[in-house]
């Protein structure tokens, strides 16, 4: 596929899968999931600051996806999802993300991985280990179980993606 307003929309797309795979995750483990990023507080605006290098626009791209809330405990978290083909993710994929508390939950094809930003800030990158998969994750409360079963919809859906 060519490097176009095209390739644009289609990362749009599997943004968007690998984004509801994360909500339906979370919300089936007892969290409360608001909708937060770009894409749903501003749609309109998408196209028109996907290119500007100002503060505010890079601001607005770098909102994270989802406020996530624990029922329980009433803890709040941001939450950034990514799918990558290769799993990858370091510190110059949230160059000028001002979120400093966000965690990144990163899917591919064969793994669900979180890390959070002072984590890449300090040099880790994804893949990393065991210990970033979100099954093995004490970062949410999260029933291993289910996020193994939510792995195999990720790789169902993500199969022969690029």
């Amino acid at each position: 596929m060519k490097q176009t307003k095209n390739n644009f929309h289609y990362n749009m797309i599997k943004g968007r899968v690998a984004e509801a795979i994360i909500k339906e995750l979370f919300q089936a483990n007892g969290y409360r999931v608001y909708d937060y990023g770009m894409e749903r507080t501003l749609p309109h605006a998408v196209e028109n600051v996907k290119n500007q290098k100002d503060e505010m626009a890079l601001s607005i791209r770098h909102m994270p996806d989802f406020l996530v809330q624990h029922i329980e405990t009433g803890v709040l978290n941001y939450v950034e999802v990514k799918y990558r083909a290769n799993g990858k993710f370091t510190l110059h994929d949230i160059v000028g993300n001002p979120y400093k508390s966000t965690h990144f939950i990163i899917i591919s094809k064969e793994t669900i991985q979180v890390m959070e930003f002072s984590e890449l800030e300090a040099g880790k990158s994804l893949p990393e280990c065991e210990l970033h998969d979100l099954e093995n994750s004490n970062k949410f409360q999260l029933d291993g179980e289910l996020v193994k079963q939510y792995k195999g919809y990720s790789k169902t859906f993500f199969e022969g993606v690029k």
